[in-house]
């Protein structure tokens, strides 16, 4: 079942905030990489190179945890644990400078000819929310909270 997106996390994954992308290699080992995240409704893009390894990671096992920072409060993050469910080259080099107008505000500038982009799709299947500002989880919740 897919997990909603609320709009303390959809304010995350719109800004210019990098994700980290969990996933298994061959050996079982997690591997880690970060990566520039949009969304298209409720389901999260990813843009990636064809060629490159973590795709054919996440084409062998769809199974993916991403974290996302706030760039500006370290302290306010999202977890989410989700799967890829599906992937298209239709309209990946225009989403890529979709992404890169989010984090530097140009076009993407490292384009080349023979190039070809996938965009992922990533249905979320769980979403933890946090800012330790707010409430530290796991901890009791202070008697202003209560």
């Amino acid at each position: 079942m897919a997990a909603q997106i609320d709009e303390r996390v959809r304010r995350l994954l719109d800004g210019p905030n990098m994700a980290h992308v969990a996933s298994v290699d061959r050996t079982g080992r997690p591997r880690v990489q970060p990566v520039w995240i949009g969304t298209d409704g409720d389901r999260l893009l990813i843009n990636t190179q064809e060629g490159r390894t973590w795709p054919k990671r996440v084409r062998r096992d769809p199974r993916i945890s991403l974290s996302i920072v706030n760039a500006e409060l370290p302290a306010e993050y999202v977890e989410i644990v989700g799967s890829v469910v599906a992937e298209t080259t239709d309209g990946a080099k225009d989403h890529l400078d979709e992404l890169s107008r989010v984090y530097t505000g140009g076009d993407y500038p490292n384009h080349f000819e023979g190039e070809v982009r996938v965009i992922f799709q990533i249905e979320p299947e769980r979403i933890n929310y946090v800012n330790l500002l707010e409430h530290v989880p796991g901890m009791p919740a202070s008697e202003s909270e209560q």
